[in-house]
């Protein structure tokens, strides 16, 4: 097979897997299945991009060898993709209402992309809902059995909380494959941001929604309501 029949069959095989998983996640079962499955990103914010990833991995695990994907992709200093047949896929969930969305690191991606000729992101979009009450935020800090450094810090700096999703429901998921080419249309963003233990970011490709429009080269979608 060629290398275009190549990443297409790596497209079907996701395409197929977008089939098993649930397209309606509420915030609280989600987090509370990925703590008991002994998912080490239950305490995560951002829950619902490391869903994706739960539910992905969980299904490939169980595919036949000779239509698997790889549960794990190239790693590239501390960087490691989530899926690797082909080429390296990245899994990204993207709200609705986002500007756009923030990809993974630079160079990660530019090796991955010189090693491989391409680059993968399985973006999954969908509608969320937010907490307006700060209830679910209260309750994911007790299940994680108090705040973490990095939020006390934040309310002694006086800086606002982001708003924590409660839900989500997948409206529909775009394949987007990178070359040489379209791989320099994107923007680079967090320099000279921080993480949660003060360590500077490295610079990440950032993609605006018209992009992801235009660089779908196929489309999922999800039932809808």
């Amino acid at each position: 097979m060629s290398a275009a029949d190549e990443i297409q069959k790596d497209i079907e095989i996701l395409s197929e897997v977008l089939t098993c998983i649930p397209f309606e996640w509420e915030g609280k079962q989600c987090i509370t299945e990925m703590k008991q499955a002994g998912s080490r990103h239950w305490k995560q914010m951002e829950w619902i991009g490391f869903y994706a990833e739960f539910l992905i991995r969980g299904v490939l695990a169980n595919r036949p060898e000779n239509s698997r994907i790889c549960p794990e992709g190239d790693m590239y200093g501390n960087v490691s993709f989530d899926l690797k047949r082909a080429i390296n896929w990245d899994i990204k969930t993207h709200p609705n209402t986002a500007h756009g969305a923030i990809l993974n690191d630079c160079e990660a991606m530019d090796i991955s992309l010189k090693n491989h000729g391409h680059h993968g992101i399985l973006m999954i979009c969908a509608d969320c809902q937010y907490d307006t009450t700060g209830e679910f935020k209260a309750w994911h800090d007790t299940l994680k059995g108090g705040t973490s450094p990095y939020e006390q810090d934040r309310k002694q700096r006086g800086a606002p909380s982001r708003r924590r999703k409660v839900s989500a429901h997948l409206t529909e998921a775009r394949f987007i494959v990178f070359d040489s080419t379209t791989i320099q249309i994107l923007s680079k963003k967090q320099k000279g941001w921080r993480n949660a233990d003060g360590s500077p970011r490295r610079e990440k490709y950032s993609i605006s929604n018209a992009q992801i429009k235009n660089l779908t080269s196929m489309q999922h979608d999800f039932p809808s309501k």
